[in-house]
């Protein structure tokens, strides 16, 4: 499940998440899926944004999707056109401060986008370390109003080919080494970080809602004897309680899974592994 925000598929205006991501680097790439479903508050829905440095805006006042980076005497903003609503679309922005020259590459649906400038800016870039917020703004001023998940964010400039794998719904983790990732589960509170780095995401408000890429949640699971039909045979201990077997002898396993998304269509593996191995083994 993904997460909704706002008063349609989320809670309220003040919906948000906070993240322990505080630093700055000068080559970043930002991706995220988002699905919008209104103008969002004060016409300056955020998708993402960091106070003073960032800020990714779907403006559909102005039929744009709009970035924007501080800088120390005038901060930069670039649009491209608005993909359509109601629909779940990937974003990949992927920008160089070091030189205000750098105009933002900015991808949507692994397409790169043509790109407008509608503000130069002038002096270095802003380095502050406040934090980054999903789905709002500091100031609780400009909750996104639709649906969102998959953000993640690397220290450095990702490719078209990138930009076409993360659209086809390859997970960041597989591409290069991205400083943060959370994958924004309706069901995780906090938000967790997928690279292991250990940033968390402060959860307030949202709710549940279809995530873009397919997600198995295992919801709980039980043992029986091997001494029946799916439907009769002994149930060995409690739901999510675990057993002790005896040596050579046969144990059933009945998982309860939660799919949204494509997981439905997915392949699943069943594998296990010995206590103290290395390695897993795949149940045929």
């Amino acid at each position: 499940m993904g997460r909704g925000f706002n008063t349609t598929l989320g809670v309220a205006t003040t919906d948000r998440i906070v993240t322990t991501l505080t630093t700055n680097a000068a080559q970043r790439s930002y991706s995220i899926w988002a699905y919008w479903r209104g103008a969002g508050g004060g016409g300056i829905p955020q998708m993402f944004m960091k106070p003073w440095t960032i800020g990714f805006q779907w403006k559909d006042s102005l039929n744009v999707v709009q970035f924007g980076y501080g800088f120390s005497t005038t901060p930069g903003d670039w649009t491209v056109p608005e993909p359509s609503h109601d629909a779940w679309h990937h974003f990949l922005v992927v920008y160089d401060s070091s030189s205000v020259s750098n105009n933002p590459v900015i991808y949507i649906d692994g397409v790169s986008q043509t790109v407008t400038e509608t503000r130069t800016p002038v002096g270095t870039a802003d380095t502050h370390t406040e934090a980054f917020y999903i789905g709002n703004q500091d100031n609780l001023a400009a909750c996104f109003d639709g649906s969102l998940a998959e953000f993640a964010v690397w220290n450095a400039l990702l490719t078209s080919g990138n930009a076409t794998s993360l659209a086809a719904k390859t997970l960041p983790t597989a591409i290069g080494s991205p400083v943060c990732y959370f994958r924004i589960f309706g069901d995780d509170s906090p938000e967790t970080d997928a690279t292991g780095n250990g940033y968390t995401g402060t959860v307030t408000g949202t709710a549940k809602t279809a995530h873009p890429i397919g997600v198995t949640t295992q919801e709980g699971y039980r043992w029986r004897l091997d001494d029946g039909t799916e439907t009769t045979a002994t149930w060995a201990a409690n739901q999510d309680t675990g057993i002790v077997a005896p040596a050579n002898s046969v144990r059933r396993l009945r998982l309860l899974l939660d799919t949204s998304g494509d997981a439905n269509a997915a392949n699943y593996q069943l594998e296990y592994k010995e206590a103290n191995a290395a390695n897993w083994t795949a149940i045929s």
